[in-house]
């Protein structure tokens, strides 16, 4: 049978759903299988977008995309068969239209962003006379406007290191740049992103760390975003997409 579902997809199993909109706009939700039925058919929870369930229609044809561990990311397309509740949880019922491949999508796409920044690196703090100093010079700064109430003084200082980025491609999922640091995998770093308007604060975690070609930058580096507004990464998705249909047409 070319739709048969591995045994992976079973009760409990993470799954995104990715499915245009009517406006082509690309959303990427999340769910969990409720249920195996058999070889092609599972029952998922219906998906929740700012905040509300999203009752996706009838015949509706999706993406599934799932990550197993250790060995990567797979995808198949589903058809929407049902929408039921049960127990009071609304549940969607879907039959496989594809069989199950390696997924090309781990980021949802990518395209070239160019952005100089400078990331916080949550895991290297400040030597504790450094945070002294720049505690006591925060405060004496703010010392004669504390009881203003019309004033907004700056926030504190952050107390840890930072490094220079140079972004080269960006994804839902996170950014590729360069970097004169020799960063640790999974070390945790945070920054703002700024993308046609949008402003994208996040923290991330980096999971690649490679020599570029580049005399100045000579660490290339993946990021993966791990905290992130779910409806920022949505639009920022809808960006990265609206982009790619935008090199399709010139091609």
């Amino acid at each position: 049978m070319v739709n048969k579902l591995p045994i992976d997809i079973e009760t409990g199993l993470p799954i995104d759903i990715v499915l245009l909109t009517k406006s082509k706009m690309m959303l990427i939700l999340k769910s969990t299988v409720l249920q195996r039925i058999n070889d092609e058919t599972i029952i998922i929870s219906m998906p929740i977008y700012n905040g509300k369930l999203l009752p996706l229609e009838k015949n509706l044809r999706i993406v599934i995309v799932y990550t197993l561990k250790e060995i990567g990311h797979f995808e198949f397309d589903a058809l929407v068969t049902n929408r039921s509740v049960e127990d009071g949880l609304h549940q969607l019922t879907l039959v496989a239209l594809t069989s199950i491949v390696k997924s090309q999508r781990r980021n949802y796409y990518r395209v070239i962003f160019l952005e100089s920044l400078d990331l916080v690196r949550l895991n290297k703090k400040l030597p504790e006379d450094t945070v002294n100093k720049l505690k006591n010079e925060y405060e004496k700064k703010i010392e004669k406007y504390k009881d203003r109430k019309d004033i907004i003084v700056d926030d504190p200082p952050m107390y840890f290191e930072t490094t220079r980025i140079e972004c080269r491609d960006i994804s839902g999922g996170g950014i590729r740049c360069l970097t004169k640091s020799s960063l640790e995998i999974f070390e945790l770093l945070q920054g703002t992103l700024h993308v046609e308007g949008l402003e994208v604060s996040f923290t991330g975690e980096v999971i690649r760390i490679s020599q570029s070609n580049d005399s100045i930058y000579p660490y290339e580096i993946g990021i993966k975003f791990i905290e992130i507004d779910e409806n920022t990464r949505t639009r920022l998705i809808s960006y990265v997409f609206k982009k790619q249909r935008n090199l399709i047409k010139k091609d």
